[in-house]
């Protein structure tokens, strides 16, 4: 047998190993994701400084000019709820999501060797599980992990999907507060 041939099909070494790379690289992923969420909010915080900053201006609240004061009115309440509403889908890519990895009521898990998932480990007897150890086959370790890396999958994708939605959130508060600063500021210099 030719180790060479792109067409062979691994060993169970390599597929434990090719999977225990994958695993690690949806880990990773999902961190990622995590940062990402916590740079959103972050610039989120700043974003809500200025608007907090200018919107609470003496001047401003107190202008003679009904039009002018119902529009601040109006882009303080949207922006605000805009605001509150992309900080929840922050703290959503954020949140753990358990209910991604698989549950038992006691015992293993159907189907399962005992040996990844928390549902199968901690229940456990420590004799117990360690006697699955000894007695498991590497099939058995990579058919667990390759359902641990669907898990992860799963997982990063909600996380993503989510965290898109944040960033598009994001951007449309910047405009908003482009759009409020540069009237303000001409509002300065036409006066």
């Amino acid at each position: 047998m030719d180790k060479g041939l792109d067409t062979r099909k691994m060993d169970s070494w390599e597929r434990y190993r090719a999977l225990s790379d994958l695993l690690d690289s949806y880990a990773d992923l999902s961190e990622y994701g995590d940062r990402k969420a916590r740079f959103a909010l972050v610039v989120m915080g700043a974003l809500n400084a200025l608007n907090v900053v200018a919107a609470t201006q003496t001047n401003i609240l107190t202008a003679s000019n009904g039009l002018r004061s119902g529009w601040l009115g109006l882009y303080i309440v949207g922006y605000a709820a805009l605001s509150v509403y992309f900080v929840v889908h922050s703290i959503n890519t954020l949140r753990p999501r358990l209910d991604l990895f698989p549950s038992s009521h006691g015992g293993k898990l159907a189907g399962s060797s005992g040996l990844r998932f928390m549902a199968d480990i901690n229940p456990a007897d420590a004799t117990i599980y360690y006697q699955r150890w000894t007695s498991a086959t590497v099939g058995q370790v990579t058919q667990e992990m390759s359902e641990h890396v669907q898990v992860l999958s799963r997982l990063c994708d909600a996380k993503f999907t989510t965290l898109g939605r944040v960033y598009r959130g994001l951007l449309g508060m910047a405009l908003l507060t482009a759009v409020m600063t540069s009237a303000l500021a001409l509002e300065r210099l036409v006066r």
